[in-house]
């Protein structure tokens, strides 16, 4: 903190204040004090080597001097020695707030309380976004971003389609009562804060699409899956909200949604509101398709505590409810977790024709279809031995004597901590507020339209 007051107190002794005023764009007055900064060899490193508090402190001290780096006046950033942290403030009411200084992202209007603080490019496969929420440092809320929908979709239409997977909450709600997976990063490393609203989760929609610019480029139909942090069920109006909004968006930006994916655990009431929503053409031309993760038919509740609270019979009630409703096939996803070491030492295992047939014997080939898992062994939780085409042949070989459509997933992102199941929220800061200002001011503006 030391260096930035030093940084502005060198930036004014030099001179150059008055000569940035006269700049008429504001893309000019923040390339000129980059420059400035390099050049009489202030900071050593880049300027986009400062942490975003430590960027928006500088440019809150510039500001003040009257040039217009675009902060709102009432806005506030100062750093607390007592604590050793920034705090933001709101001059019109003295109250903390989550704006970081956007004229745009006004908390008490929209509020909205996320703000990406990192991005990891992950070889071929995508990136992973951090998102600071409400101001507060790790774990972060995280996104993904993935150049097809499908690993196994290359040279077919999969290849045509950007997918990215959202987060509803920060951590998972079920881990308040201790019913998070016991296979989940999310659900047994962060810290359950708060569920997003609707223009957070929209947030994240609009501003991975207007970011990614390969796909962009490409022309490609996007695929949002709401499998990030949380549990979509128990966030259910808010989700809702948000792809009507982001569907709104998207048509505005002229690029096409191919779908929007659900995907819960099990949460009756979500399951019976979704399918009555798309019956009465809330969702208007929007597809929105249904998936449970399940898992496992007769020892469910070993791996899935919610399914103490919402028994798996209960649940595929439900979603056959929702097949009267939509006409649409339920797919249930099905994780492969070969002697897996539960928390209580014991060990579970669902790769076998017996724990497939039990689930499968609740389930009907026309209104469900199975998608064979690959589990996205995380650190700190419980990991599968394994598995072989040999552990495998013998439930695709159930699957079709059932007369079930499936398919096998195998998951991107394993390495990079992008998968489903392994965000963890952790990240450094290494995006600069200039780089994602347009952006996110473009979504924010977008949001503020069209989700009120």
């Amino acid at each position: 903190m030391i260096l930035i007051e030093e940084i502005f107190k060198d930036l004014k002794k030099i001179g150059w204040l008055n000569e940035i005023k006269k700049l008429g764009s504001l893309k000019d007055r923040r390339i000129k004090v980059d420059e400035i900064i390099r050049k009489a060899n202030l900071l050593k490193g880049e300027i986009t080597e400062l942490t975003l508090d430590e960027q928006l402190r500088l440019d809150y001290l510039i500001q003040q001097e009257g040039v217009d780096l675009d902060l709102c006046p009432d806005y506030y950033i100062f750093f607390s020695n007592k604590n050793n942290k920034f705090h933001h403030l709101c001059h019109r009411d003295g109250q903390r707030t989550r704006c970081r200084g956007s004229k745009n992202i006004c908390s008490s209007n929209i509020k909205i309380g996320l703000i990406p603080i990192a991005k990891y490019d992950c070889s071929e496969e995508g990136a992973r976004y951090a998102w600071s929420l409400d101001g507060k440092s790790s774990p972060f809320v995280e996104s993904g971003s993935f150049k097809r929908r499908t690993k196994l979709g290359k040279g077919t239409r999969d290849e045509d389609i950007a997918a990215y997977t959202i987060s509803v909450s920060k951590g998972c709600i079920l881990s308040k009562n201790n019913a998070q997976c016991e296979f989940c990063v999310t659900g047994n490393s962060v810290l359950f804060e708060r569920l997003l609203t609707a223009q957070e989760i929209a947030l994240q929609n609009i501003f991975l699409v207007l970011d990614d610019k390969e796909a962009n480029s490409l022309n490609k139909s996007r695929e949002f899956a709401y499998m990030g942090q949380g549990e979509p069920g128990l966030n259910y109006p808010a989700v809702k909200k948000a792809i009507i909004g982001t569907d709104l968006i998207m048509k505005k930006l002229g690029i096409k949604t191919f779908r929007h994916i659900f995907a819960t655990s099990g949460i009756p009431d979500a399951i019976y509101q979704l399918g009555r929503d798309i019956k009465n053409g809330d969702y208007g031309e929007s597809e929105v398709l249904l998936h449970l993760s399940l898992h496992a038919g007769d020892k469910r509740s070993s791996i899935m505590p919610i399914n103490k609270q919402y028994p798996l019979e209960e649940v595929v009630e439900a979603s056959y409810n929702y097949y009267d409703n939509t006409r649409q096939q339920i797919s249930i996803n099905f994780m492969l977790l070969k002697n897996v070491a539960l928390k209580d030492g014991t060990k579970f295992n669902n790769v076998s024709v017996s724990a497939l047939g039990s689930l499968l014997s609740l389930l009907d080939p026309k209104v469900h279809k199975i998608v064979l898992c690959e589990f996205n062994c995380g650190p700190k939780v419980c990991r599968s031995e394994e598995i072989s085409k040999e552990d495998v042949n013998p439930l695709e070989d159930l699957l079709k004597s059932k007369k079930f459509l499936y398919k096998k997933f195998i998951a991107f992102g394993k390495d990079n901590k992008l998968a489903c199941g392994l965000l963890g929220g952790l990240a450094e800061y290494n995006l600069d507020r200039k780089t994602i200002l347009e952006s996110l001011i473009k979504a924010n503006n977008l949001i503020a339209e069209h989700i009120k």
